[in-house]
């Protein structure tokens, strides 16, 4: 794929991320006013045609993992396993906020700087 093509790929991806943001917005608008509406009318559960929609609290009981692991660290560590989650895309520096934007910018003199030294003949500049 030419650098033209990623481009044009990227300019798409995020064309539609935006779309998705706002297809997002409006769902959630939807249905805090269908919940509002539930609200009013004081039911856990409302019949609106074909569609039965059931708003109810739920208890659900969670695993304190830091708790554990002050009390417990050596069974802690028995039990952990590291393993690579997810890969992402990263946003160009320009898209970038506060700290991303540090951090991107200490990359891309890094990089200068490690390909300068690779090039034939090419030295790290001084500081």
């Amino acid at each position: 794929m030419s650098i033209n093509e990623l481009e044009s790929r990227i300019t798409q991806m995020q064309e539609w991320e935006e779309l998705a943001a706002q297809a997002t917005a409006e769902a959630n608008a939807i249905k805090e006013s269908i919940k509002a509406e539930m609200q009013e009318r004081n039911v856990e559960e409302l019949t609106a045609g074909k569609f039965i929609i059931r708003w109810t609290s739920v208890i659900s009981s969670r695993f304190d993992s830091t708790a554990f692991k002050k009390v417990h660290s050596e069974l802690y560590k028995a039990f952990c396993s590291n393993r690579k989650i997810s890969r992402r895309i990263k946003r160009p520096p320009s898209q970038r906020r506060g700290n991303e934007m540090a951090v991107g910018i200490f990359i891309m003199v890094l990089e200068f700087y490690i390909s300068e030294a690779h090039s034939p003949g090419g030295k790290i500049p001084p500081k």
